[in-house]
């Protein structure tokens, strides 16, 4: 027995017998030094043992290797718009020498099977109990699912690296600066394809998570305990996160070479309104699921830091007088005369329940972009009104106390007189 052909095929043994009418397993070994098909013959020549002499035996061997398996995954992850550079570390797996020649693919290295996807679903819809035709149901899902166009892509790749080409030595190995700059949330994909002519290509997988962006506006503002109530945040209708990673994608991301993906930021989208899903994060605090912004529509800063009359569509229950920056209370005719949201703002509804800070965060979502919004709201007694006056003679000093009781349970939050009665003149 022997193995004629590339050096990748090997076996363990040199002869091997075979009885009448009989079958033996033969162990043959195969170690690609490249990914390349090479071939080898196995030939089986038989012995004269006092019997016929056989005939010889010739299999063809041929390697196949699976190059779009991975060799190394590497993750990373960042905020939304923000730019995040990290290192690459890239080995040689070949016996020699290798000149490499660097192609990206945005997409998984090995995609998804859709037949274990579906087998996947129809075992979580069996462990929910749906049984069969909750399984059905599902099945049909995922048909239209898959027949679902995929969304088209109006921003730039995310991930990248530095170099298309570089040489690695036998057994060395070096390093390539990644780029990460996501423009949609979820998950992103790049399969990096390293090729050398003679020897064959190997892959690497970048899997990078987008995370939420940072706050497109921190606001504040302040609400009366006195009932439920209704506020109206003021939204810009432009994403300054969204225009800054724009500018950072031309200046400092390696894809800004490429013609076609340096038209994504060009040509990207502007259009005059967007709908908008929206969520948050308080359970004191109600707000619509969607909002529309509009070009044009943004509200004065001012109007975002005061709770309005009836901009929340609930009723008269909602109703409130308007609240001035500086918290006191409106005139009469004020109050009486309701406001409605008008331009770019979300009105929410309040329902404190003592002094003190509501945080929430805002997340709208669409299409276009992502966007936060952290929200820190007041919750103060606005209806009462307090006066102190002071009476002494020149060049003296009166100290008063005035008792005050936190009703929060935060340190430093909304302070509250304990009695009306307490604040005497002083003669």
């Amino acid at each position: 027995m022997r193995l004629d052909g590339h050096r990748d095929f090997s076996t363990l043994v040199s002869v091997i017998r075979v009885e009448a009418k009989g079958t033996t397993r033969l162990l043959l070994k195969c170690v690609p030094t490249t990914t390349l098909p090479v071939q080898s013959r196995l030939v089986l020549q038989s012995r004269r043992d006092g019997g016929a002499h056989a005939a010889t035996l010739v299999f063809q061997l041929q390697s196949k290797v699976d190059t779009r398996s991975p060799i190394k995954r590497i993750r990373t992850e960042g905020p939304l718009y923000e730019l995040q550079q990290f290192d690459i570390t890239v080995a040689n797996p070949f016996p020699s020498d290798v000149d490499l020649q660097v192609s990206l693919l945005h997409e998984p290295a090995e995609p998804a099977d859709p037949a274990a996807a579906a087998a996947a679903e129809e075992a979580a819809a069996a462990k929910r109990g749906g049984g069969r035709s909750r399984r059905k149901s599902s099945s049909g899902a995922n048909e239209v699912t898959a027949e679902r166009p995929k969304p088209p892509q109006i921003y730039p790749n995310s991930l990248a690296v530095d170099r298309p080409r570089f040489r690695l030595k036998q057994g060395g190995s070096d390093k390539l600066r990644g780029f990460f700059l996501p423009f949609t949330m979820g998950t992103h994909h790049l399969t990096l394809v390293f090729k050398d002519r003679e020897l064959g290509e190997f892959v690497y997988e970048v899997v990078g998570e987008a995370t939420l962006p940072a706050p497109l506006l921190e606001a504040k503002g302040t609400v009366p305990l006195e009932g439920p109530h209704s506020f109206n945040l003021s939204v810009p209708f432009v994403n300054s996160n969204l225009e800054t990673a724009k500018k950072l994608f031309m200046d400092r991301h390696p894809l800004a070479k490429s013609k076609e993906q340096a038209a994504y930021i060009k040509d990207s989208p502007k259009p005059g309104s967007i709908d908008y899903a929206v969520s948050q994060t308080n359970s004191l605090i109600t707000c619509p699921k969607q909002v529309t912004l509009t070009a044009g529509g943004d509200v004065p800063a001012a109007s975002s830091s005061r709770a309005t009359a009836d901009g929340w569509s609930g009723g008269a229950q909602d109703r409130m007088g308007v609240v001035s920056e500086a918290g006191n209370s409106p005139p009469a005719a004020a109050a009486a005369a309701p406001l409605v949201p008008q331009g770019n703002v979300v009105p929410l509804a309040v329902k404190p329940i003592g002094p003190g800070v509501y945080p929430t965060r805002l997340l709208l979502t669409s299409d276009v972009d992502v966007r936060v919004v952290d929200l820190e709201l007041m919750g103060q007694v606005l209806t009462q009104e307090y006066q102190l006056e002071f009476a002494c003679p020149v060049r003296h000093q009166v100290t008063q106390e005035v008792p005050l009781v936190n009703a929060s349970d935060q340190v430093g939050g909304g302070w509250v007189l304990v009695r009306k009665d307490v604040l005497t003149r002083l003669q």
